[in-house]
């Protein structure tokens, strides 16, 4: 009973904190909702900081409660990511992802292994001159958990900015499917610095891995999410088709991505690894959404009032999100060092970035695979924005001194990445795209038309 009421009252806390600091961004910040209510978050961490300090009141305690309570990581992983995953795939149009395969397939995978290995090389010189308690398989590890860009954060922008059509499925495209790499990389990075355990099914506990479950990890784990995300997407399908009553197709849709992380945290992860989540409910979301285009039996494009829902569900988790996500700043040991090393690090995340795009964008052109619009560069670099993943597989880790520095420089990462990148955006596309023609801008949503 006691813990019900704790984490009523968490629940409590925020969403009436989170109402304030959307009256409060949208009166006085008018930022993008994203980049403000984090602002709006962190500035009213800081106020409960001073006002401790200052022995004036003391809400610390209540914070970190609120915190733990809401087991930010668990709450990502399991309860917030798969539906903004599913709710992002919904609206994909997998022509696009089909024209752009290379590219999608080159940045979410050897993009993402490339630059975080890179990113831990930087970091490892960092940690020699700074004395951090790290070795470099904790750096290789942090440039895992910090290269993916984060779909959440990336999806919410792309809607408000006027970005060539081309440019955007490959931005959106690799945002939804380099998490789920950066996932694995991070299971067997995460095991690998442990020395016996790792982090098995990406958000669930800690199992021992053997050899060989850290080389099955990869087939099983994109395999099975390919084979689960195929089979839920086709059983649902056919439930949608049968039933066109709107309530029940929104449970429909729920029950899916529900399921689909039960058994990718469940049953098929008796042996210590199992099939990708992120990836298992994006493959089911792009299977329906993409079935209704094709087929016309699924019209979710005509069918305003479910995709209205999604929306909906959509903004109000990236809300919740973001706000609880800013107040982690209360429970956070930073320092002055900390402070500087996270600014390098972001700094160290755009420089392995630019070499990794640059370095794909160069091969994909030069063997034909692949074309990208002028300016594409600085707009693929500036737009790989880092969200809530990183910070909550950094703190998936078991708790340690290396934890600690990881998560201080993790949350300034971050934090800068959003606050910088997310509010120079439009001026990054405005000048690396000045002669952009309309056709090539991405098309307003119609609201009525089926076909994409």
């Amino acid at each position: 009973m006691e813990v019900l009421l704790l984490g009523l009252n968490a629940v409590t806390l925020l969403v009436v904190l989170t109402t304030a600091l959307l009256i409060f961004n949208k009166k006085i910040l008018k930022l993008h909702p994203t980049i403000g209510l984090m602002l709006s978050a962190v500035m009213t961490s800081f106020g409960f900081l001073l006002l401790s300090w200052f022995g004036v009141i003391d809400v610390t305690d209540h914070i970190t409660n609120l915190v733990h309570v809401m087991d930010f990581p668990n709450l990502l992983m399991n309860w917030v990511l798969p539906f903004l995953l599913f709710a992002g795939a919904l609206k994909v149009n997998v022509a696009y992802l089909k024209d752009h395969r290379w590219a999608i397939g080159a940045l979410s995978t050897v993009g993402v292994l490339a630059s975080s290995l890179m990113l831990g090389m930087m970091l490892w010189i960092m940690v020699l001159l700074f004395g951090f308690p790290l070795s470099f398989l904790h750096c290789w590890l942090l440039g895992a958990i910090l290269m993916p860009t984060d779909p959440v954060v990336v999806s919410s922008l792309l809607k408000k900015l006027n970005v060539p059509r081309k440019l955007s499925a490959k931005i959106s495209g690799e945002s939804l499917f380099n998490d789920g790499v950066s996932v694995i990389l991070f299971l067997a990075l995460a095991g690998a610095v442990s020395g016996t355990h790792a982090v098995a099914g990406g958000v669930t506990g800690i199992h021992d891995l053997s050899i060989l479950q850290l080389l099955a990890l990869p087939f099983v784990e994109i395999g099975g999410a390919v084979i689960i995300g195929l089979v839920l997407g086709q059983v649902a399908c056919w439930l949608l088709h049968h039933n066109t009553d709107l309530i029940i197709e929104l449970f429909i849709t729920i029950s899916l991505v529900l399921v689909a992380v039960l058994l990718t945290n469940g049953p098929t992860n008796a042996y210590g690894i199992g099939p990708n989540m992120p990836m298992t409910v994006v493959i089911a979301g792009l299977f329906i959404g993409n079935n209704g285009r094709k087929t016309n039996k699924l019209t979710w494009a005509a069918r305003t009032e479910i995709a209205n829902i999604w929306e909906l569900i959509d903004e109000f988790l990236v809300t919740l999100l973001f706000v609880l996500m800013g107040m982690m700043l209360v429970i956070l040991e930073l320092n002055f060092i900390y402070v500087v090393a996270g600014v390098l690090t972001s700094i160290f995340v755009l420089i392995a970035r630019y070499v990794a795009v640059t370095k794909t964008i160069k091969f994909l052109e030069k063997h034909d695979m692949e074309t990208f619009t002028e300016g594409s560069l600085p707009i693929l670099v500036w737009g790989g924005m880092r969200g809530t993943i990183s910070f909550a597989m950094v703190m998936m880790l078991p708790m340690s001194p290396a934890r600690d520095v990881m998560l201080a420089i993790t949350f300034i990462v971050v934090a800068s990445s959003i606050f910088i990148q997310g509010l120079t955006m439009e001026s990054v596309i405005k000048r690396a795209l000045p002669k952009a023609t309309a056709e090539e801008r991405a098309p307003k949503p119609k609201k009525e038309k089926a076909e994409d």
